[in-house]
């Protein structure tokens, strides 16, 4: 079924390629961890004290979930799974999750209070997940969403040498740096909220922040875009995109502003930043058959019409301009006051 696919995609691209301005190219993922190879995982052996947290509703067509589970299984030889969702979630399906041997499920009643575009459930889920991992004895976590799956081989051991090789000169209040993965460059405390990689005492602290209050759903949000409002508009107001990192940075003793050098200081001092591609991710939302999608160019094409890359989200360079203090962010600050469109 494979070789039909790419037999089918193949004259598809050519004929692309031939009456337009662009190289066309297409990639494979296996729906079912059984079809994925072993040969090439024999080196991956992670470390044992690293969790990986499966967030959010459970993702039942083709049994994506499941199959996430399964397919960590086989990339990442000895580390366990933890999914995180809600008591409302089906039995059936949880009851094959659990009797895979690398997971444990946790269920949670679901928040009596939603939060800014249901940020509270996000804040819940990841939280649970993070306590059950700290008392399995694990050190480190790394946060995903259940319609989600990272499938680059060997990559958490590299996340966690990035983590320890970097936290020499952390900030006090955290036990190491934070890896945020599309973090936005321009617009301060914005981030793309769908993984997060530290220390199991820092995703405690990071998840455990104080409950969201407002209400206002994604279809206001990009209401908003429409209108043309800006940057520090969108900041004062706050979403759920930025919610968790401006109350996380007050909780670890920073001023969150909506100023450039605030942000890139702030990054500079406890976090690091990598572009959201090095997990090569899939997410089964939007765009996902397109390979430059919003899976790692966050919303790019669906709130602007634009395609292909862009230099709005932070890459590991970037962000080690902003840790050696290598920047002037003053360049850049009349941007927060541009509108967002």
């Amino acid at each position: 079924m494979t070789d039909m696919a790419c037999n089918m995609m193949m004259p598809v691209a050519a004929a692309l390629e031939k009456h337009s301005d662009c190289y066309m190219t297409y990639d494979f993922y296996p729906q079912k961890a059984s079809r994925q190879n072993d040969w090439s995982y024999c080196c991956a052996q992670e470390d044992k004290d690293i969790c990986i947290i499966i967030t959010g509703l459970i993702k039942r067509e083709r049994h994506f979930t499941l199959e996430t589970v399964r397919f960590y299984g086989k990339i990442f030889p000895g580390i366990h799974v933890v999914v995180s969702t809600w008591e409302s979630e089906d039995g059936q399906e949880l009851e094959l999750i659990r009797k895979e041997a690398n997971c444990t499920v946790v269920l949670s009643r679901e928040p009596e209070m939603p939060g800014m575009q249901n940020i509270n459930y996000q804040k819940k889920s990841a939280y649970m997940g993070a306590k059950k991992a700290a008392q399995m004895g694990k050190k480190y976590v790394i946060r995903t969403r259940s319609d989600t799956r990272i499938t680059a081989n060997g990559i958490l051991a590299m996340l966690r040498e990035l983590t320890e090789w970097y936290s020499n000169d952390l900030s006090a209040g955290q036990k190491r740096r934070i890896i945020l993965f599309n973090a936005y460059k321009y617009y301060p405390f914005m981030e793309s909220q769908m993984f997060y990689f530290g220390h199991v005492d820092d995703m405690i602290s990071f998840w455990g922040i104080v409950d969201s209050a407002g209400r206002k759903n994604k279809e206001t949000v990009n209401w908003d875009v429409a209108r043309g409002k800006t940057y520090r508009e969108a900041f004062e107001e706050t979403n759920a995109l930025n919610y968790c990192m401006i109350e996380y940075a007050r909780q670890v003793g920073e001023v969150p502003q909506c100023d450039m050098d605030v942000w890139w200081r702030f990054l500079g001092k406890r976090m690091i930043c990598l572009p959201m591609g090095i997990l090569r991710p899939l997410w089964l939302e939007y765009d996902y058959n397109h390979e430059e999608s919003d899976m790692t160019w966050m919303y790019r094409r669906g709130l602007t019409g634009a395609a292909g890359r862009d230099n709005t989200m932070l890459d590991f360079g970037a962000w080690l301009a902003m840790r050696n203090g290598r920047y002037d962010a003053n360049t850049y600050n009349e941007l927060v006051d541009l509108p967002m469109t």
